[in-house]
């Protein structure tokens, strides 16, 4: 049957409660407390009772993860301090990070529908030797219903909302007949607009999303397991105005489809042999609207009528400029786990191969001196030079050795290691100004770790991990506007390094667990953004956005701690989590200055009350997070930071940066019948106003978040 894990909301105890949690952060399944990993974990009960319809909605609460979002549809987790390509998004160990993926604030994360998934593992810190380019900050490992133990199982859910009076439904089965397991359904979401704390309404902020899983297993002989398993989602008019102020309105269509058939044996001495070849496609589609403008002094222009554009009146709309980016990744990769000396000694190999080709279009048309628009007119070039390849390949080995064991069940030392060779190439045709762009990189990186380990009780871990990413055809080959700026491509970025040390414990004595993180990370060639002019002007496009455009900065540094505890007395359960991380970057120039988007320290705090005999629980929790004044030069020209009222269109000559705030929450769930459950959670009960940082807009007010679960 389903197996169910319980979770806090606003401190989710399946992060905490170790000893019960298996995860796969080193590719292979082992026990949370055992791994020399910070490894928070959504797990599948928080997943069914989850007060959020997206999985943005759940990382927001989760330990360790701070949450960008641009707007509804977005939701981009920053890990460590990185965002973006700089964190890496694997669907059932499939990468879904693409050549493409905006260097910053993107709602590809979006387009994993909680209701598909099984649990959702989020590593924090460097995991390049076993997952590749990418993994700088972090992995978000979403993993997906599979076909059930027992022969036949089902759930529905019905959700709604009322800060949107939007809601949501789902529907999900399995079923095994004889050695084929099936697994199947889909789910839907409809928003409206959204009230924020206060009273106000965030305009342009109804979304629709839908999508579904089928997954076939066949089990024809003992420890042989073939699998195919299709995955799509949709993400339709994810309205975007954090820049209506200089009149830009957009709205976002998402579609994802993935595709994968993976077979797997397992024996003695070879515990796991595995080959996986995936088919990944992405859509996006961006309708962007031009509004009319009124100059208010020489450099800059603001919407002449900020309402009308928000709703996007035709009558103040001058231009209008659809862009189509489509991306068709085919990879694969294959694994060799083995096990000597009674799993003393395990000894992972694998390699992995994708390749990304991209196909991108733009047109736009403009109204006339009539006030009627011309016919659409395609521009030479989209957001991407059509044809734009991107090729990547890997391969690894890693070790792990119980080098010295007091007694069978008793203190352990165990060290590790590994190694990853990745080369990179791209070329993109008839990149402006630049002719045929063309680069490859090589890289070479290595972890090691030890631990004292104490199974079930204690874990005392130090590693020395190292980051590698290639720069992708987004940052060396787009030219336009991205949002916030104006991007000119920069074909000689070269790829960004890290070296990062961490120290942990994790300790669980009989009802209590405690984790605790410090990490040290070096920063080199790291990627970051500049001031730029484009054909001599320091502005350009229908906004006249600053220019800008990616470089290499010479060394930087982030650093932090991360801490977690749960405790249980009675019928009581006391979480509380905290994270804190500061940074600096040294710029070619010798200028030091904070990353972009850096986030403040910022937590959780709950207390829960659970009867077991009424199968009921209640609990009173508050998110908080702290002031924001540590800004980069991009943060000080990113309306979602610094403009001086929502939407003006103008900029803070000094900003403060974010306020800090707190948002006090309430969570009650009952099963009323065997396989029956109601759910409710009310978020921001004193309805504040605040704003997480570096987001478009601010957060919800008071919401009501109902669902009604069965299961069969």
């Amino acid at each position: 049957m389903y197996v169910l894990v319980a979770v806090l909301v606003s401190a989710p105890p399946q992060a905490l409660d170790i000893p019960d949690v298996v995860v796969t952060p080193g590719r292979r399944a082992q026990p949370a407390l055992e791994t020399a990993r910070t490894v928070q974990t959504i797990g599948s009960e928080e997943l069914v009772r989850a007060p959020g319809s997206s999985l943005p909605d759940l990382l927001e609460t989760t330990p360790g993860v701070f949450l960008q979002r641009t707007n509804l549809g977005a939701g981009a987790p920053i890990l460590r301090g990185l965002i973006g390509p700089q964190t890496l998004t694997l669907f059932d160990g499939v990468r879904l990070t693409t050549s493409v993926t905006r260097a910053g604030p993107n709602q590809y994360v979006h387009l994993i529908d909680p209701s598909s998934l099984q649990r959702v593992e989020i590593v924090a810190g460097p995991s390049a030797v076993l997952h590749g380019n990418g993994a700088m900050g972090g992995v978000v490992h979403a993993v997906s219903l599979d076909p059930a133990a027992e022969p036949y199982w089902g759930r529905a859910q019905l959700r709604f909302h009322t800060a949107d009076l939007g809601g949501g439904g789902s529907l999900y089965g399995s079923g095994r007949f004889g050695d084929v397991g099936l697994v199947g359904g889909g789910g839907f979401e409809v928003d409206g607009p959204l009230r924020l704390g206060g009273g106000d309404e965030a305009p342009l902020s109804e979304l629709k999303a839908g999508g579904g899983l089928f997954k076939v297993v066949w089990e024809p002989t003992p420890g042989l397991d073939l699998r195919g398993t299709y995955y799509g989602q949709v993400i339709d008019d994810a309205g975007r105005v954090d820049d209506s102020g200089k009149g830009d309105v957009r709205l976002y269509d998402n579609v994802d489809h993935l595709a994968y058939l993976r077979a797997r044996w397992s024996g003695d001495v070879i515990r796991s042999l595995s080959a996986t070849l995936a088919y990944h496609r992405t859509e996006e589609r961006v309708a962007r609207a031009g509004c009319e403008t009124t100059a208010i002094d020489e450099k800059t222009k603001v919407v002449t009528d900020l309402e009308r554009c928000q709703a996007l009146d035709p009558s103040v709309i001058t231009k209008r400029t659809e862009t189509e980016d489509l991306v068709d990744t085919i990879g694969g990769d294959l694994g060799l786990d083995l096990s000597f000396w009674g799993d003393r000694a395990v000894v992972q190999l694998g390699a992995e191969f994708y390749g990304d080709l991209v196909s991108s279009s733009q047109r736009s048309q403009s109204k006339e001196d009539a006030g009627e628009f011309a016919p659409f007119k395609d521009a030479a070039r989209g957001s991407f030079s059509d044809g734009s390849k991107y090729l990547s390949f890997g391969a690894f080995a890693h070790s792990e050795l119980v080098a010295y064991r007091l007694a069978p069940d008793d203190m352990e030392l165990r060290v590790g290691g590994g190694l990853r060779v990745s080369s990179f190439s791209a070329t993109a045709p008839d990149v402006p100004e630049l002719g045929e762009v063309s680069y490859d990189h090589t890289g070479v990186v290595g972890a090691a770790e030890v631990q004292l380990v104490w199974p079930g009780r204690l874990n005392l871990y130090g590693t020395y991990l190292q980051g590698f990413r290639a720069p992708n055809l987004q940052e060396t080959t787009v030219l336009g506007d991205t949002g916030t700026k104006f991007e000119i491509p920069n074909p000689d970025l070269e790829p960004e390094r890290s070296d990062t040390f961490e120290l942990g414990a994790k300790v669980q004595i009989e009802r209590v667990s405690l984790t605790v993180a410090w990490f040290y990370s070096l920063l080199d060639g790291t990627i970051t953004e500049e001031a730029a002019s484009y054909e001599g002007a320091e502005t350009a496009g229908e906004g006249q956005k600053p220019v800008s455009r990616r470089v290499n900065a010479e060394s930087g540094h982030f650093q932090g701690i991360e801490t977690a505890i749960r405790a249980e007395l009675w019928r009581f359960t006391v979480a509380y989590s905290m994270s804190w991380i500061e940074g600096e970057i040294e710029m070619a120039d010798g200028k030091k200055v904070p990353p972009r988007r850096l986030p403040p320290v910022f937590g959780s705090a709950s207390v829960r009350y659970t009867d077991k005999t009424w199968k009921a629980y209640f609990e009173l929790g508050v998110d908080f997070a702290g002031a924001q004044t540590e800004l980069n030069p991009g943060d000080e020209k990113d309306p979602r930071i610094c403009q001086t009222a929502p939407y003006s269109g103008l900029l803070q000559k000094d900003c403060t940066g974010t306020p800090g705030w707190a948002s006090l929450n309430a969570r009650v769930g009952w099963q009323f019948l065997p396989n029956l459950r109601a759910d409710l959670a009310v978020t921001n009960l004193l309805d504040a106003n605040f704003r997480r940082h570096g987001s478009g807009y601010d957060a919800a007010g008071v919401d009501a978040r109902a669902s009604l679960t069965a299961e069969f």
